[in-house]
């Protein structure tokens, strides 16, 4: 009877512990996901507002990240470009399905993050779900690699017919910042677009003479730009409220 007792005082106190150590490491979960996706939030609104200063200290020095289009842009790279893009008119981000887990000073947060703009009620809203890889480097956690997909939405746009002597004059190479390449080319009657990184090139279909859009994918509209001689200049991309110039190089 004494060693039945003791066995049953052994369980309980065993299961006791477990229920307290699994606790304990649930508590320490949730509150890492909560410092982490803070970090997430400043990062997102150190972009929107252009705070390079903070996106450095939040990114590791070989960090990257790889786009919805293909495309992979290093540390160096995205700040470059995010410089040469105009304001995001961005005022809303939302957070949903967030999942953590860790390994040792690594964390991967996959989570569901919605762009929107309250001014722009007839634009619809990005959304994505992005993986983000996260290390800690002393007491600082920062990004070491971010990967985005985008939520694909058909786009009802017309489909323009254009002259394919008018798209032999946007083929070419064109530059938003340094080696951030997009590469137009012409595959029969079609305008094909290589994005900076990508591993190939998409098609671009025309709303006009000069508009191009990207079917299935957030809003990714391309307008060629030409100069007081009637040459193409430049590339206006616009994503949401976002806008980068591409100048011709090639």
């Amino acid at each position: 009877m004494k060693h039945l007792l003791l066995l049953i005082t052994i369980v309980i106190t065993t299961s006791f512990a477990f229920g307290q150590t699994t606790n304990t490491a649930t508590q320490n979960n949730k509150e890492l996901e909560r410092v982490l996706m803070q970090l997430q939030r400043e990062q997102d609104e150190a972009e929107i507002k252009r705070d390079m200063a903070k996106l450095e200290r939040i990114f590791t020095d070989d960090q990257f990240a790889t786009y919805p289009m293909g495309n992979i842009q290093t540390k160096t790279q995205y700040i470059n470009s995010l410089k040469e893009r105009t304001p995001s008119k961005t005022d809303q981000i939302k957070y949903d399905d967030v999942r953590v887990n860790t390994y040792g000073n690594t964390a991967i947060v996959n989570y569901v993050v919605t762009f929107s703009n309250s001014s722009e009620k007839d634009t619809p809203p990005r959304k994505y779900r992005n993986t983000v890889v996260w290390v800690k480097q002393g007491n600082d956690w920062k990004t070491a690699a971010t990967h985005a997909s985008a939520f694909l939405t058909p786009i009802n746009r017309s489909v323009a017919k254009v002259d394919p002597k008018i798209l032999d004059t946007y083929v070419g190479e064109y530059e938003s910042a340094p080696n951030q390449v997009l590469t137009i080319t012409r595959e029969n009657d079609k305008l094909m677009g290589r994005f900076p990184n990508a591993q190939k090139a998409i098609e671009l279909l025309p709303e006009n003479e000069t508009t191009f859009y990207v079917k299935q994918a957030p809003p990714n509209v391309l307008i060629f730009v030409k100069d007081n001689n009637g040459k193409v200049s430049h590339i206006l991309y616009r994503l949401i409220s976002n806008e980068t110039k591409s100048k011709k190089i090639k």
